[in-house]
């Protein structure tokens, strides 16, 4: 089985601005007679000192997800080569946000010290504040890729044991290849779930519920390595209904949205039966 695409990682790290605090747990549990009653932190800092940080990382994280599909236990995901270079600039874009946002956060991190001390009045300890050098450490953003293993190399092996790890990995293989392909199906399933529990009754929905369907639609299409002309099938008519459907009228005509519902409700048959 060929394989194009990658296997990728996002390692994000950063330094939460929180330490364990006894002093504050002593208190509370002698205040009130409590034993094992929970851990307590302090900030460190300000959270307003560290949000966009959390902000980016959050953004990346998502990205990446939206990006990917599932492959394995280890923090990989499936990257089709359709991706590769979208991937890999919106990740470069967003490293080098993370990177300047660290840095105007260190760049006041002295200033944070300073507010803290009012702050966190007796429970503050110029101790709990690491270097600015230690901090800086704390955070990072990386990505990598790797290929996927699609032959042993067999130099150093037995013809017999060599056939069979050779067999035992292109299952392997094509199972995980096989998920990536239903994830594809579980992800339509879960957009087509949230507009039919919205068509439901008089809920009101967003625009977007509809929009995010025929976006997916039209994002997943091209990736012809995992799309096979089932799903393309399938896609195809996801982007037919949902992108000439009156919006406005599914919220003022019952009849017309009683339609919509009953043709989601179709659709995430299909979605569900081969996710």
């Amino acid at each position: 089985m060929e394989i194009t695409g990658l296997m990728v990682a996002l390692n994000i790290s950063m330094w939460m601005g929180r330490k364990k605090s006894k002093e504050a747990e002593n208190i509370v549990l002698t205040h009130f007679s409590a034993k094992n009653a929970g851990n307590f932190y302090k900030k460190l800092v300000d959270d307003s000192s560290l949000k966009d940080i959390y902000r980016i990382a959050s953004a990346a994280r998502i990205a990446h997800s939206n990006m990917t599909q599932p492959w394995d236990d280890q923090g990989y995901r499936y990257l089709s080569p359709v991706k590769v270079l979208d991937y890999i600039s919106e990740m470069n874009t967003y490293s080098n946000e993370y990177y300047n946002a660290v840095n105007v956060f260190l760049n006041k991190y002295n200033n944070c010290i300073d507010e803290a001390k009012t702050r966190l009045g007796a429970l503050f300890n110029v101790n709990d504040y690491p270097s600015i050098e230690h901090i800086k450490n704390k955070f990072s953003f990386s990505f990598h890729t790797l290929s996927i293993p699609t032959q042993i190399n067999n130099d150093l092996l037995d013809d017999t044991i060599a056939a069979s790890l050779q067999e035992k990995l292109s299952k392997e293989i094509n199972n995980r290849f096989n998920k990536v392909k239903k994830s594809l199906w579980q992800n339509a399933y879960e957009k087509l779930s949230l507009l039919r529990e919205r068509l439901s009754s008089t809920n009101v929905f967003r625009n977007s519920t509809i929009e995010n369907i025929v976006e997916y639609a039209e994002d997943i299409m091209p990736l012809t390595d995992i799309v096979d002309d089932t799903l393309a099938d399938f896609l195809n008519e996801l982007k037919s209904v949902y992108s000439t459907v009156e919006i406005d009228r599914l919220r003022t005509d019952n009849e017309y949205r009683k339609k919509y519902a009953a043709t989601t409700s179709r659709l995430m048959y299909e979605a569900e039966q081969n996710g």
